[in-house]
């Protein structure tokens, strides 16, 4: 009988705040550039703090469908690794993109240029 009150007692639902938590593990923190996997900021989620190029994981390579941009700064969506400054590209005009394919640019970033002083980058 007493084990049967130890496993009722640590099978409990979580706590509003843990639930305010966990969902937002989901939000994109200030200061950084986050992808989705799904439109509407949905799906598996990567986050970019640093600045200069970086290029976006294997699970989210060429499979990004919403971004948001809470850096005040410009950033750029690549389809080439490190940031390079191929001729595909896209800007980030807003803060944010509920839907990457309406800009054509579904499933194509492969790497995020967030350029330094001095950095090479594409003119928008």
């Amino acid at each position: 009988m007493f084990l049967i009150s130890i496993a009722a007692a640590l099978v409990v639902a979580p706590t509003a705040g843990e639930a305010a938590s966990a969902k937002r593990g989901k939000a994109c923190p200030d200061g950084a550039v986050c992808l989705w996997s799904k439109k509407n900021f949905r799906g598996d989620r990567e986050v970019f703090e640093k600045k200069g190029a970086t290029n976006v994981s294997r699970k989210l390579n060429n499979e990004a469908s919403s971004v948001k941009n809470r850096t005040g700064d410009s950033v750029y969506l690549m389809d080439a690794k490190n940031g390079s400054t191929g001729d595909n590209y896209q800007c980030m005009f807003q803060p944010q993109y509920r839907d990457l394919g309406e800009l054509g640019w579904n499933n194509v970033t492969t790497s995020i240029l967030r350029p330094r002083p001095g950095d090479k980058h594409p003119v928008c």
